[in-house]
């Protein structure tokens, strides 16, 4: 699973996250202790490699000077034949039975003392072959010593360019290392970016939404006021009817008495002639109070009279019926908020892991650093 799709909130996530960090560190100590072992290996191999020349470097000079030896020897050498088979040339003339005539006779003295010459002569080019020969079996012995050094200086070079080599191969995987590890910091420093403005875009939004849910109160504040002032009115109007309804039916009760007073005067007063322009209007007075025309004043003051409660009740429900909404819209938002807190909070949480294995990582690349150094 990728690290970024991990939930870094879980404790068993963490203590993985914390095992890996800590495996990688204590790999790279490894490997920085093993470089540097291999450094100190590479350093004793140079100086034995520089060694190995410097005597290398010697015995070419002092095979150099045997050469130049046996090259003087030789040539001494050659000198002493030509002189020795100049005076063997001259014994053998000097030993001659009979010499020619017009030969110049050196006499036995001087034979003899040539003969004494041409035997050291003899005794020193013999002397010379056996220094000679000792100088050739010296110089085989010094090219074989030279060929064995060169060949173990060889082997030995081969082996530290192995170990060179192999060194190079771990280098280079160590910054190959290095680079992934660059690249996973640079990875979790651009989601902690990421992050930070997602935090900020979340705490621009719970502002907004704050300052709306403000908004929202003030307003369901003035509803909760225009709500109660609504019940109070209606409280009140309730009883002003209440109280229009005791009156009118104490109302009806003494119109009922005097219409029953009335209607018991009219045929005493029709009995009488003089009468008959009283018992008309008491007619008329009756009709127009008790008649039609009063009914459907009634009842028209009655139908208005329960439109404005109809009006005062629907503006009662629609205050309500906001309120309400209202409510059910700062309760919705009140859990918005609870989530967008609980999303911030695990932000935070995930910010402050991804610093400390920033951090982390910063201490690895360092670490790889030294090692690359080294």
């Amino acid at each position: 699973m990728n690290i970024y799709e991990m939930d870094l909130n879980s404790e068993e996530n963490k203590k993985k996250l914390n095992t890996a960090f800590q495996q990688m560190k204590t790999k790279i100590q490894i490997e920085e202790r093993r470089a540097s072992e291999e450094e100190q290996k590479r350093i004793e191999f140079e100086e034995k490699c520089h060694t190995l020349n410097n005597q290398k470097t010697l015995l070419d000079q002092k095979l150099a000077k045997t050469e130049q030896a046996f090259k003087r020897k030789c040539e001494e050498l050659l000198e002493k034949e030509e002189k020795y088979n100049e005076l063997q040339k001259k014994l053998d003339f000097f030993n001659m039975n009979e010499p020619k005539k017009g030969f110049f006779n050196f006499g036995s003295d001087e034979v003899k003392e040539y003969r004494k010459k041409l035997f050291a002569f003899q005794q020193e080019i013999e002397i010379k072959s056996n220094e000679l020969q000792r100088l050739h079996e010296l110089l085989f012995e010094t090219r074989e010593n030279t060929k064995n050094i060169e060949k173990n200086y060889q082997e030995q070079i081969g082996n530290l360019e192995c170990k060179i080599q192999i060194q190079i191969e771990k280098t280079e995987e160590e910054k190959k290392i290095r680079q992934e590890l660059e690249k996973q910091v640079q990875q979790q420093n651009q989601s902690i970016i990421n992050k930070e403005s997602e935090l900020k875009v979340c705490k621009q939004q719970l502002n907004e939404q704050d300052d709306e849910i403000r908004q929202l109160k003030e307003q369901i504040q003035q509803q909760q006021q225009l709500y109660n002032e609504l019940q109070i009115t209606l409280i009140h109007k309730k009883e002003e009817l209440k109280k229009n309804y005791q009156e009118t039916d104490q109302l009806k009760v003494t119109l009922a008495s005097i219409k029953e007073n009335l209607f018991n005067i009219i045929p005493q007063l029709e009995n009488e002639s003089q009468n008959s322009q009283i018992v008309l209007g008491l007619k008329q007075f009756v009709d127009k109070t008790f008649g039609v025309d009063k009914q459907r004043d009634q009842k028209i003051n009655q139908i208005k009279q329960e439109q404005e409660l109809q009006k005062e009740l629907l503006v009662q429900k629609d205050g309500y019926q906001v309120f309400q909404k209202a409510k059910d819209r700062i309760i919705k938002m009140g859990k918005n908020m609870e989530q967008l807190e609980k999303k911030n909070k695990m932000l935070q949480d995930r910010i402050y892991i991804l610093e400390n294995k920033r951090a982390q990582g910063k201490g690895s690349e360092y670490l790889s650093d030294k090692i690359s150094v080294m």
